[in-house]
């Protein structure tokens, strides 16, 4: 009869840097880890080198169980916080090392709805340049949209500042 045995994933770590090397150990992880299930989409239509990834890689790790948690987990406000705080430390710290340019390309790339509008292009033959000004313009036009509702604004006069912001949308 066989029997299994079932290792936590911090037990099967501690296993592994009985026998690997760390550089083995971390070339292992990156290429086997949560993060890198993660990540992998994103990595891929950044077209990032070996160290963007190593250095993404490093900075996302310490913050592993809060960004990606595994098995069944319920959210609490406290948890919603933490990976709030977690996301912006990480954020900082990529921009730090990869510049604001290639950070911006990085979000971009991890974003769901960017991987589907880039699905689409390839589907359809619709230039990458084309779907990233696209792209842009929703979260610039998002980002306006929830200044207006924020405002003390009237309702005319937010409805006025959201219909010119729809045709400014439009124009573009």
């Amino acid at each position: 009869a066989r029997i299994r045995i079932r290792r936590t994933i911090g037990q099967k770590r501690v296993d592994l840097a009985a026998i690997l090397t760390p550089a083995e150990l971390e070339d292992y992880e990156m290429r086997n880890s949560p993060i890198t299930m993660r990540l992998r989409g994103a990595l891929t239509l950044l077209d990032a080198s070996l160290e963007e990834y190593r250095a993404i890689f490093r900075v996302q790790q310490p913050f592993a169980d809060i960004l990606y948690p595994t098995g069944p987990t319920s959210f609490t406000s406290e948890m919603s916080r933490q990976r709030t705080e977690a996301q912006k430390q990480v954020a900082d710290q990529l921009k730090a090392i990869l510049g604001e340019q290639r950070y911006t390309d990085f979000a971009r790339a991890s974003n769901y709805e960017y991987q589907n509008l880039h699905r689409l292009a390839q589907r359809d033959n619709i230039s990458i340049d084309a779907i990233n000004r696209t792209y842009d313009l929703r979260a610039s036009a998002t980002q306006e949209s929830m200044r207006i509702h924020d405002a003390k604004l009237s309702t005319d006069a937010r409805t006025s500042a959201l219909q010119a912001l729809v045709a400014d949308t439009k124009a573009k």
